[in-house]
């Protein structure tokens, strides 16, 4: 898909914020665009004005109020109706939708719009660590989206496993397509060596947690689990960086339970590489995930990882190599692999060692675009072959 032959690429998103699957959009958008092709986003209620800076100056976006995280009937049916009509308005070649509710109502949107190809992102499948009614449901309306979609694309093994194992979609449909980052940001800090100054520089041992403040990444259940073990991590900063609305709630918890020492909520750090290079290493605690960026990141900056059994995991984070995997919320488990390897600096180095030998390159932008470029010429001969 070369400016030679241009088409128009419309993504659907329900935020726009310093999140993993909201970077990977702008990235997609942005790369597209710089090949000159008219590009759209779509996004809802909630949006960071930097991440909408980021864009490049040619991707046209437009905002769906009515389009929010939270279920609401109404609410939903209006921004079903309003980017249907924006669909017929601007008569994309290629919708590209991602997340869960996004994927959902913009697909539902899409459907019996001619000639229209559709393709969803996994970024995360809401069907994991959920409820039983909640699984019923959420899978029943993947299944749904899924006649009227023509490539999925999965950020990892795991999650397109995971999607067939529940019916949504066929193995021809699924493209596994790493979560494109720029991984020389990260490399680059492993020969520059740079210390920043934060409110909790000492000579102390550091581990970093990225990842936003939501309730499924679970800051809140690390925190109490270093509570109990505190006189364990009295040499330890434990750095949960990252943005949100629990940001002030989690504080306030930290504060409550005497741990300012131990535990820093630092808010939204601007130069993720940079802290990553203060680490001894990182750990990534959420309940329900996709493949995560910030893991990723985690080993391009040489940071040995510490995780739970997230799916496709296994891909970056080997345990005994570069880090260690442990049972999805056994916060014991994990808190103990931290103090384990921080009183083994030898493993550490090795295991830090291990991280920087691995490749990486399938991860970088440029890699994620070329393979966009194929999965949406696929698709869009697939959506013209079933209009003749």
């Amino acid at each position: 898909m070369y400016n030679t032959n241009p088409h128009h690429i419309l993504h659907i998103i329900t935020r726009l914020v310093a999140g993993g699957a909201d970077e990977n959009t702008v990235l997609s958008c942005n790369h597209f665009a710089q090949l000159g092709h008219p590009v759209t986003i779509i996004y809802g209620h909630d949006f960071d004005p930097k991440m909408i800076a980021r864009l490049h100056p040619a991707v046209k976006a437009i905002q769906v109020k009515s389009l929010t995280r939270s279920i609401s009937p109404m609410r939903d049916l209006r921004a079903m109706r309003t980017i249907r009509r924006l669909l017929w308005w601007l008569r994309p070649d290629v919708v590209h939708t991602h997340t869960s509710k996004a994927g959902v109502i913009g697909r539902m949107a899409a459907m019996n719009i001619p000639s229209l190809a559709v393709v969803h992102g996994i970024h995360i499948l809401a069907f994991i660590n959920v409820g039983w009614l909640q699984r019923q449901v959420y899978v029943a309306l993947e299944r749904v989206t899924a006649s009227c979609t023509h490539a999925f694309v999965d950020v990892s093994p795991g999650m397109m496993e995971l999607a067939l194992a529940h019916g949504v979609g066929t193995p021809d449909l699924h493209y596994i397509v790493p979560s494109g980052m720029d991984i020389d940001a990260f490399r680059s800090r492993q020969a520059q060596h740079v210390r920043i100054e934060t409110p909790t520089s000492r000579p102390r041992r550091r581990v970093v947690y990225l990842a936003n403040y939501e309730r499924r990444k679970a800051h809140r259940e690390l925190i109490d689990g270093v509570s109990e073990r505190r006189a364990q991590f009295s040499d330890t900063t434990f750095v949960l960086a990252g943005t949100g609305a629990l940001e002030a709630p989690l504080k306030e918890h930290v504060s409550n339970l005497g741990l300012q020492e131990i535990i820093d909520v630092c808010g939204y750090v601007s130069d993720a590489p940079a802290l990553l290079e203060t680490a001894d290493l990182c750990i990534y605690c959420s309940g329900r995930e996709g493949l995560p960026r910030a893991v990723v990141q985690y080993c391009a900056s040489g940071k040995p990882a510490v995780t739970f059994d997230l799916p496709g995991i296994e891909v970056i984070v080997k345990s005994d190599y570069n880090g260690m995997v442990c049972k999805q919320g056994d916060f014991d488990s994990m808190l103990s692999a931290v103090r384990s390897l921080l009183d083994d600096p030898l493993l550490l180095a090795s295991m830090s060692s291990n991280a920087k030998s691995i490749d990486l390159e399938k991860w970088s932008t440029a890699s994620m675009g070329v393979s966009l470029e194929t999965i949406y010429q696929t698709a869009i001969m697939r959506a013209r072959a079933i209009v003749q």
